[in-house]
């Protein structure tokens, strides 16, 4: 391999893409263990997007439910209503953010409804210090929503306006969320 190849822009681009694959497949595989550990009855879905600077993790928080092909049916199966703790690891640095997103069916237009809530509200508490106790053994912080709200100036993303991002777009998604 030449000198000139391995110091141009493309190949640097690579080894990063490589490192943020390995990275990302390590984290993926450490975090999932220890989400099964503590949530063992229940569906973990993964969910990252290798846009996004982050490994993302959803639970069903309905115990010994599947996940079904059909969320029309999952949702008829959970009598009209699903909860899912939405858990995200940051590939930038050792930090995390959950919270709990309830989808209902609207009766009256028929559209989903989505609220999003502290997982305080529908965790019991040894499942909440359980798992924020295994990710601080291994390194994590947990960030909560004061943090992860805060706007950050001067930076824009894919989906994102300079003035529209805030630390959880910068540190795990930039797709826009509600909490």
């Amino acid at each position: 391999m030449s000198n000139q190849y391995k110091n141009s822009i493309e190949y640097r681009k690579y080894v990063g893409v490589l490192k943020n694959s390995k990275c990302r497949i390590q984290l993926t595989e450490k975090c999932y263990s220890i989400l099964k550990s503590e949530f063992y009855d229940y569906y973990i879905t993964k969910w990252t997007n290798t846009e996004y600077p982050s490994v993302h993790f959803s639970v069903l928080l309905h115990k010994n439910q599947p996940i079904l092909d059909d969320d029309e049916e999952l949702l008829l199966a959970l009598n009209g209503r699903r909860l899912d703790l939405e858990i995200y690891f940051s590939l930038l640095g050792n930090y995390f953010y959950s919270y709990v997103i309830e989808t209902k069916r609207n009766l009256l237009n028929n559209e989903l409804q989505f609220e999003y809530y502290d997982e305080n509200e529908f965790l019991e508490e040894s499942q909440i210090t359980g798992i924020k106790n295994k990710l601080l053994n291994v390194g994590f912080t947990k960030l909560n929503k004061s943090i992860v709200c805060i706007n950050v100036p001067d930076i824009e993303t894919e989906l994102l306006y300079e003035g529209e991002v805030r630390i959880f777009n910068a540190l795990f998604s930039d797709v826009k969320r509600n909490f």
